[in-house]
């Protein structure tokens, strides 16, 4: 059973790949989607999904939801960094101050033993006496490539964050969009403090203004 999604949103027909970031001298290329989802092994959606026994759980009312939210942001390429860090996203043109630039979108899942914390899980929250969180392992947009960056400097070139997490609901449902802080260049790395309580495996990387890994 395919997971059902929670917003209509489009899908693009292609990412913007970059082989390094284009700051670092990176190329910037159109890559058709199935192909960016085959090297990737995940499904691109611009939108939440999930069960329908999961929306059940959380809404008696499914298609209370405002459909005048619109999300299809594209200004983005999403670039290699490095093995240890993986992806991130960079804009392709400048973007001002309070762009909405995505939505957090993995498939709902509601947590039946309190494990709910993962590398690509997010937005934790109870209802109803049960834990749901969006895990993006599989199902994913570009807002799962955005890494880390604390909102305060923490070395003399380090860049800080840019985009922070807007809370909505839709159909009852707590959903995140990630919005921009500030203004931001053409080129530039888009960056989220991920918040205190991030499972992070190993000490998270800083990144200088061009999205090189300080050392």
């Amino acid at each position: 059973m395919k997971p059902e999604p929670l917003l209509n949103y489009s899908n693009p027909s292609h990412i913007l790949y970059g082989n390094k970031p284009p700051l670092l001298g990176g190329n910037l290329n159109p890559m058709p989607l199935k192909k960016f989802e085959k090297k990737e092994k995940i499904i691109w959606i611009n939108a939440p999904v999930t069960y329908r026994n999961t929306l059940l759980r959380l809404s008696k009312d499914p298609d209370n939801y405002d459909k005048n939210l619109i999300c299809e942001f594209n200004d983005f390429a999403i670039c290699e960094i490095n093995a240890t860090v993986g992806k991130g996203v960079f804009a392709t043109k400048p973007i001002k101050a309070g762009t909405l630039i995505g939505m957090y979108a993995g498939i709902l899942e509601v947590s039946t033993q309190g494990n709910y914390c993962s590398l690509y899980g997010f937005l934790c929250f109870a209802k109803h006496n049960k834990i749901f969180y969006y895990d993006a392992i599989q199902y994913r947009n570009m807002t799962g490539y955005v890494q880390h960056a604390p909102s305060r400097k923490e070395a003399p070139n380090a860049a800080t964050a840019n985009i922070r997490e807007n809370l909505i609901t839709q159909r009852g449902i707590p959903m995140c969009t990630y919005i921009t802080t500030r203004d931001i260049e053409a080129y530039e790395q888009l960056l989220l403090d991920y918040g205190p309580y991030y499972p992070f495996e190993k000490p998270y990387q800083l990144f200088d203004q061009t999205g090189q890994v300080i050392k």
